[in-house]
């Protein structure tokens, strides 16, 4: 333990704890558990937006599912390895707590909320030459609708691609497939996607 804390009190004499790299961090969690409360605040937000697309629920539930991914991923931290990209790690973990989630509450789903879409929903429209589609309120429901109507995979997957901004390297470590596996699952999903929009406009 000597050891470390040498080791330690070395690296903090380098450079400012803030600038070190989530995977520096990560690595050093071991050492002092105070460098993991550093991620959470990186990653809190980031991880709420991304459950409360994916998951939809109450503020409260989103809390406790963000509350879990953190108790799993702070006890399963030494299977992290340094030359994995951090982020990719804990959405790995994040996507492993939502699929449990929605396995046990699948019945009391609420819909996503449209505020907290309306960046994404614009994302994919302008990624889907859409644009006209949603321009106005009354469209940006239907666009909403549509995408709650997708199955879970498939939100998930344009979600990490056109909210999280994730490569499909990024999205193919997340989610454990191939990069050709994520590419043909984006296009499928985008394709339903615009069936699901197409009947909501055909049907006002």
């Amino acid at each position: 333990m000597i050891g470390k804390e040498k080791n330690l009190s070395t690296i903090m004499d380098l450079r400012n704890v803030e600038s070190f790299s989530d995977e520096e961090l990560a690595v050093l969690v071991e050492a002092d558990k105070e460098f993991f409360g550093m991620l959470i605040r990186r990653y809190e937000n980031s991880l709420s937006g991304y459950i409360q697309k994916l998951n939809g629920g109450t503020k409260e539930a989103v809390e406790d599912i963000v509350q879990n991914i953190f108790i799993k991923a702070y006890v399963h931290i030494n299977s992290f390895k340094r030359e994995q990209k951090f982020s990719n790690w804990l959405y790995r973990v994040a996507h492993n707590e939502c699929i449990d989630y929605w396995r046990k509450n699948k019945k009391h789903q609420t819909n996503v909320s449209l505020q907290v879409n309306e960046k994404f929903s614009a994302d994919l429209a302008s990624a889907e030459d859409l644009a006209e589609d949603i321009a106005r309120k009354y469209e940006e429901e239907k666009f909403q609708k549509a995408l709650n109507q997708l199955p879970l995979k498939y939100r998930e997957i344009l979600i990490l691609r056109f909210s999280e901004d994730k490569s499909y390297e990024d999205i193919a470590h997340i989610l454990k497939k191939p990069v050709s596996t994520v590419g043909t699952l984006v296009r499928r999903a985008k394709k339903i996607f615009k069936e699901n929009l197409k009947k909501k406009n055909e049907s006002r």
